[in-house]
């Protein structure tokens, strides 16, 4: 709950605890109008003063009440969404040796997802800023809680220095798409993002 909803929620809480002690007048010896004042019901201004006080005391306790629930609302949520979107990727190069020669002929790449979260993903799709070609969960297997590797057939030879930058695309348990770079940039992106010429958005 953001600053601006608890202060709501404090001011809603004050206009109806105004709206009990207006209804409330006339058993207190009170009127809107006029200034005849009953003491046998209204009692002394200490009692009053000692009234009011006890009032600020519990709007205090509510704020610090509905403050507090709200952190630890907005704490879970933080920690579910870092469940749900620990999913992290890079890539790999291995440099292919000859053997009798022992010299560099070539380059070959793998991609590895750490899939951090306790359930497989079944919902993914791996882009690359330098190719067409991309992997997706209806060529491969679901990314299972654990680290999965694929090769990448068409980045043969590509020198290091001039590899292409990932980005996994993945539906979390809670049906969210979030979009994760090399770097661990994490963002919200919409259902398009995970269409390719595999796939259509689901109707």
């Amino acid at each position: 709950m953001k600053t601006r909803e608890i202060i709501s929620w404090t001011f809603c809480a004050l206009l109806l605890l105004v709206l009990c002690y207006l209804l409330m007048l006339d058993a207190w010896g009170l009127t809107l109008v006029g200034d005849v004042v009953d003491h046998t019901k209204f009692g002394t201004w200490g009692q009053m003063v000692s009234a009011i006080g006890t009032t600020i005391a519990f709007l205090i306790g509510l704020a610090n009440l509905i403050t507090v629930r709200s952190n630890y609302k907005a704490g879970e949520d933080r920690r579910k969404e870092e469940e749900e979107t620990s999913v992290f990727i890079w890539l790999s190069p291995i440099e292919d040796i000859d053997e009798k020669t022992e010299e560099h002929v070539g380059w070959q790449w793998v991609v590895n997802i750490l899939n951090s979260t306790k359930s497989p993903i079944y919902n993914w799709k791996i882009s690359f800023d330098k190719e067409e070609n991309h992997l997706c969960s209806l060529q491969k297997n679901p990314l299972l809680p654990k680290l999965n590797s694929f090769n990448l057939p068409f980045l043969d030879e590509v020198e290091p220095n001039n590899s292409p930058t990932a980005t996994i695309i993945f539906e979390s348990k809670s049906g969210i798409i979030w979009s994760r770079t090399v770097k661990g940039l994490l963002i919200k992106v919409t259902e398009q993002e995970t269409v390719c010429n595999h796939s259509t958005i689901k109707k």
